[in-house]
């Protein structure tokens, strides 16, 4: 049996992503996470599972209705062996490698950074003036 996930359980860790206790159990600590861009708010390299979880579930988190929030996994390639209060719509990839127990060691995301800065800039903006 391989150590690593299959693609039915790669589909499960990432449809429970939005639940950071579920998800983080899946997370190696120490851990590589690069959000790709620039002039953005969350973009980064992130070494441990407490700085990707401040710096992304936290800041996006909080700038969302979380009853609004869902993840709907379209695909998952490889696997196994072969290692707010408005709509808002984010499209992004993972690309994941797997430690030998099956935790996941880096991750480096590609998701819609204007939008995303624009929504945690107006709810830090919000935050910071009391309203």
């Amino acid at each position: 049996m391989s150590p690593y996930p299959n693609a039915y359980q790669i589909e499960e860790m990432f449809f429970n992503r939005l639940n950071p206790n579920l998800f983080h159990d899946h997370l190696a600590d120490p851990i590589d996470v690069t959000v790709s861009g620039t002039d953005f708010h969350i973009s980064g390299n992130y070494k441990t599972v407490e700085e990707f979880h401040d710096n992304i579930y936290g800041r996006i988190n909080d700038a969302v209705k979380k009853e609004t929030l869902r993840v709907d996994v379209r695909r998952v390639i490889g696997g196994g062996d072969s290692a707010v209060g408005r709509e808002y719509q984010l499209e992004m990839v993972d690309l994941v490698r797997f430690d030998s127990k099956g935790k996941i060691v880096q991750m480096k995301e590609f998701l819609d950074s204007v939008a995303i800065h624009n929504l945690v800039d107006a709810h830090e903006k919000k935050v910071k003036e009391g309203s």
